[in-house]
């Protein structure tokens, strides 16, 4: 009768150790997770300044180069796309960004993406451009930078004018 009762007390024992270990493990994963994302700082919105000529000449940026503008304020320049470098202005400080070669060409000739030390941007034109000047085309774009997260930082639809 001892026999019968050690036995059983001893199955019910390894049977709460096989489930529980499996409930365990799952409970550590979620832990693991909600430290992870306990650790991952918000994206804060990035506010972008105007770039003026006198900015572009100081970077050295002349020549050829995609500018952004922003739909609600179509005259305002916010950020800048050349062959050598990519431009934005916050804190009233300009931010110079390396071209992404490996991103690929955007329509204009310029490249898709550049990359800083805090964040980088990824400027997409539109096919079918259309030609304001002999050397000057404006294209539908979307201008998104991110945070050194990846997270979105700045967002905004408008056009990009492309040329000399």
């Amino acid at each position: 009768m001892r026999r019968v009762t050690i036995l059983v007390g001893l199955a019910l024992v390894l049977a709460a150790c096989g489930d529980g270990g499996e409930a365990e493990q799952m409970s550590d994963a979620e832990a693991l997770e909600a430290v992870e994302a306990s650790q991952k700082v918000p994206a804060q919105e990035l506010v972008l300044d105007p770039i003026g000529f006198g900015d572009i000449e100081l970077a050295g940026a002349l020549g050829f180069s995609c500018t952004f503008a922003a739909r609600q304020k179509p005259d305002v320049v916010l950020a800048l796309a050349s062959r050598e470098m990519g431009l934005v202005k916050t804190g009233g400080e300009m931010v110079r960004l390396a071209p992404d070669p490996g991103s690929g060409e955007t329509v204009a000739g310029s490249w898709r993406n550049y990359d800083g030390q805090a964040i980088s941007f990824t400027l997409a034109l539109e096919e079918g451009g259309q030609p304001m000047a002999p050397e000057v085309t404006v294209y539908p774009a979307q201008l998104t930078i991110r945070d050194f997260n990846g997270d979105v930082a700045y967002e905004s639809a408008g056009m990009a004018e492309c040329g000399v």
